[in-house]
């Protein structure tokens, strides 16, 4: 089930090794990141245990995915797939049109899975990382 980040949950956010948050970022900045900004929108993925997460910042009519996290344990079955199909049905309702997210050129099972839920390649990023990785900017268009 998805449904939207309460506060209860944000130890479950801080636990994890994260690309955005990561258990070396304190509770304090992960809750004001999530919570202190009006523009976000995070949801998480939970059934008998939480399982994963994503996160998103709006402007007027467009969205950047700033992470998307399914715990290793539960990769490969279909947890990212129901975040983002969560979030994108949440974002046409609020009028968004656009949606854009930056990931390593490395992460082949992420990339495969946004071009599978219909993200395109519009641009790379080089050296993005602080490992030198370079970024694949996507972008998907809602309808």
């Amino acid at each position: 089930m998805v449904r939207e980040l309460k506060r209860e949950d944000l130890p479950y956010i801080h636990q994890t090794p994260a690309q955005l948050f990561g258990p070396s970022d304190s509770f304090e900045s992960i809750e004001s990141a999530i919570f202190g900004r009006k523009d976000s929108l995070y949801l998480i993925y939970e059934s008998t245990q939480k399982k994963g997460y994503m996160g998103m910042h709006v402007d007027l009519d467009s969205a950047d995915i700033a992470t998307l996290f399914v715990h290793p344990n539960h990769r490969r079955q279909g947890i990212g797939e129901a975040l983002i199909k969560d979030a994108m049905n949440r974002l046409k309702i609020r009028g968004i049109k656009q949606v854009l997210l930056e990931v390593s050129i490395r992460n082949h099972a992420a990339l495969h899975l946004y071009e599978k839920m219909g993200f395109i390649a519009i641009h790379t990023r080089p050296n993005y990382y602080p490992n030198g990785d370079d970024a694949q900017v996507l972008t998907k268009e809602l309808r």
